[in-house]
């Protein structure tokens, strides 16, 4: 799944202002409250920082309970606990 991530501001909460690829965190969208994902920065790119937005590919660790769940056009949000760290869209499956 692709999806066109914001990422949020968290330094005032202590945690790491910036995005990285590779990451592993929660996925939490209408109809799944949180499903474990991992990340994938498209093009090459390696970290994006808060405010910025970028294509970013979804791995979920249970596709099938997806595959009926999602369609483009939905909203995300991203959480590594306790913190969201970023927000937006699916925009191809």
């Amino acid at each position: 799944m692709i999806v066109l991530a914001e990422i949020q501001d968290q330094r005032d909460r202590g945690a790491e202002p910036r995005f990285l690829n590779g990451l592993r965190c929660v996925i939490s969208y209408e109809g799944m409250p949180a499903a474990e994902c991992g990340v994938e920065l498209s093009g090459g790119i390696t970290e994006i920082y808060p405010g910025e937005s970028a294509e970013v590919f979804i791995h979920f660790v249970t596709p099938e309970l997806h595959v009926d769940k999602l369609k483009v056009g939905d909203t995300f949000e991203l959480v590594r606990v306790p913190y969201s760290i970023a927000t937006g869209t699916v925009i191809d499956l």
